[in-house]
C-alpha cells in the first residue's frame, strides 16, 4: 500500500493544525503524537509514559506497528465515528480511552441554502483525482445528467492525479488513472465538458469557486476518515453532495445531500454492471436532489480522558493478527498489499467496509457471476448480456464474484438477500449450490438464468435444487 502521507500530506498538515487548536481549546496539556504526520511513527516515541495518540486515515497500518512504539499508557483520538467503530468493533479496543474529535470543533459550519435541480448546477470536486475517489463515476454521472436528463449542469475538478486503488480492488486493474480519465472523457457525450484545474495551495480552490457552486465527492476510499475538502467547503456555507461513507457519514447539516453507496460502483466492477449502476445513480440524483433534510451538526462529543495501557492495546491488535492467520509474515516483509489479495486479507477488508458503509435495511437481490474473463468459456459467453439486462430491471442488487462466495461479508449478503441469481451455469456450480442449499439451509430462493443453448447442461443437477428455487431461460429477444 502506498504511504498515505505521499498522497495526503496537505490534508494531514491541515488536520494536524486544526487538532492542535482543538486540544488547546479544551486545555489538554499532553504529549500528543500525530502518528500519520511522519513517515515513521516509531521516531515519535522515546520512553514516553503517558501519551495522546491521534490517528488519521492511516489507522489500520499504524495499529500493526503499535507494539514497536515506546510508551506505557495512552489515550486514543480519531476523526470520525467510523474509525472509532473500527477500533472498538474490529480490534475490540475498549471504548473508555477513545475519543472522536468532533468535526464542528475542527471546522465551523456556516448555514447553507438548498439548491434547486431546476436551476443551473455548478458542481465542483477538489482533491486527489484517483480511482479511490470515483472520479470516473462522477464524469459518467454528469454526462448522463447533461445528455439524458437535459440538466443545465457543469463540472469543475481541482487536483492532481494518482493511480492508487482501494485495497479491495484486483491488482490487474491498476491502470494509469490519468489515461483512464482522458479516454473516458473522449468517449462520453457532453453539452459542457468538464474543466480540470491544477492543484492549489490550502483552500484557494474553494475561494476560486462561486458561492452558488456545489461540492461533490463520490469517494469510497478505505482511508476516508474525515474529508478535508468537504469541511473547507462547509465553512463557506455552501451545499455539498457526498457519499454516505466513512468520515462523510458524520457530516450532517442542512446543506448536505448524501448518496447511498449502493448506487456507487466499485472501480473493478464488470463494465456491464458498472454502466447500469451509474444509470441508477443518476436516477437517484435527479429524484432525490436535496430532499432529505439533514439535522444540524452536533459539535459536542464526550471526551474520554481515561488512559489505557500499551499492553492492553497490543493484546487487542495481536488477537486480530492471530485471527487473520499469516498476516505477520506479510507485515514483517512490507507486503500488506499482497496480504490483501489473499482470502484472509479480503475478509479483513470486507470487515472494514462494513464500518465505512452505512447499513442499508433494504433487502437486495444478489447476483453471483464469474470473476474470470467470460469470453474464455463457452458456458459463460452470454453472461455480460444477461447481467446487463437483469440489472436494468432489478431495483436493488449486490454483485458478488463466484470466487468470493465464502467471504464473511458476502455470506451475510446472501443470507439477507431477497433472491439469488446465477446468470449462467457451469459444472463447478454443483458444489456451490449444494453448499448454499444444504449447509446454508435458510438461503433465500435461487434462480439460475440460462441462455437457451445451456438448457441441457443443467438437467443432471435439477434434483439439487429446492422447491423454492427456479430455472429460467433468458429470452434471446431481450439480448438482441
Amino acid at each position: 500500500m502506498q504511504d498515505l502521507e505521499l498522497h495526503c500530506e496537505k490534508s494531514i498538515n491541515i488536520l494536524r493544525n486544526q487538532c492542535i487548536k482543538y486540544f488547546n481549546s479544551i486545555d489538554l496539556d499532553s504529549n500528543v503524537k500525530f502518528v500519520d504526520a511522519v513517515p515513521n511513527a516509531l521516531s515519535l516515541f522515546s520512553n514516553s509514559s503517558h501519551v495522546d495518540i491521534v490517528f488519521f486515515g492511516g489507522i489500520i497500518r499504524r495499529l500493526w506497528e503499535i507494539e514497536q512504539w515506546d510508551f506505557t499508557n495512552a489515550r486514543l483520538w480519531c476523526l470520525s465515528t467510523t474509525y472509532k467503530e473500527i477500533l472498538t468493533k474490529i480490534f475490540k479496543v475498549p471504548e473508555k480511552s477513545i475519543t472522536v474529535i468532533p468535526r464542528g470543533s475542527l471546522f465551523k459550519v456556516a448555514s447553507s441554502y438548498i439548491p434547486s435541480i431546476h436551476s443551473k448546477i455548478r458542481l465542483v470536486y477538489g482533491g486527489r483525482i484517483s480511482a479511490t475517489k470515483n472520479i470516473d463515476v462522477l464524469l459518467e454521472l454528469v454526462s448522463i445528467l447533461q445528455i439524458e436528463y437535459k440538466l443545465n449542469i457543469e463540472l469543475n475538478i481541482f487536483g492532481s492525479y494518482d493511480s492508487e486503488l482501494n485495497l479491495s480492488a484486483r491488482p490487474q486493474k491498476r491502470d494509469h488513472y490519468q489515461n483512464v480519465i482522458e479516454i473516458l472523457i473522449s468517449e462520453l457525450k457532453w453539452t459542457s465538458p468538464p474543466k480540470f484545474h491544477p492543484e492549489t495551495c490550502e483552500d484557494k480552490w474553494v475561494n476560486d469557486c462561486s458561492d452558488d457552486s456545489i461540492f461533490i465527492s463520490l469517494s469510497k476510499y478505505l482511508q476516508e476518515d474525515f474529508g478535508v475538502s468537504a469541511a473547507q467547503w462547509g465553512e463557506r456555507g455552501r451545499p455539498m453532495i457526498i457519499s454516505d461513507w466513512g468520515g462523510h457519514r458524520d457530516i450532517e447539516y442542512e446543506g448536505s445531500f448524501k448518496i447511498p453507496t449502493c448506487y456507487i460502483p466499485d472501480y473493478d466492477s464488470p463494465r456491464h454492471v458498472h454502466k447500469n449502476l451509474v444509470k441508477k445513480l443518476s436516477n437517484y440524483f435527479v429524484h432525490n436532489f436535496f430532499k432529505d433534510k439533514q439535522s444540524t451538526m452536533n459539535i459536542w462529543n464526550k471526551v474520554n480522558l481515561e488512559y489505557i495501557s500499551k499492553t492492553e492495546i497490543v493484546a487487542c491488535v495481536n488477537a486480530k493478527k492471530i485471527s487473520l492467520g499469516c498476516i505477520e509474515d506479510y507485515l514483517n516483509h512490507g507486503k500488506w498489499e499482497l496480504f490483501c489479495t489473499k482470502e484472509a486479507g479480503q475478509n479483513f477488508i470486507n470487515l472494514l467496509e462494513t464500518q465505512f458503509e452505512k447499513s442499508n435495511p433494504i433487502s437486495r437481490n444478489v447476483i453471483i457471476s464469474n470473476w474470470f474473463d467470460s469470453a474464455r468459456r463457452i458456458e459463460t459467453s452470454n453472461v455480460p448480456e444477461i447481467v446487463s439486462e437483469m440489472t436494468k430491471d432489478l431495483s436493488h442488487y449486490e454483485f458478488i464474484y463466484f470466487r468470493d462466495i465464502h467471504l464473511i461479508k458476502n455470506v451475510k449478503k446472501i443470507m439477507l438477500a431477497g433472491k439469488i441469481f446465477f446468470p449462467y451455469f457451469i459444472p463447478e456450480m454443483k458444489k456451490m449450490i449444494n453448499e448454499l442449499t444444504g449447509d446454508l439451509s435458510k438461503t433465500p430462493p435461487l434462480e439460475i438464468i440460462l441462455h437457451p443453448s445451456q438448457e441441457d447442461l443443467l438437467k443432471p443437477f435439477k434434483k439439487t435444487l429446492r422447491e423454492i428455487d427456479s430455472i429460467s431461460i433468458f429470452s434471446t429477444e431481450r439480448l438482441a
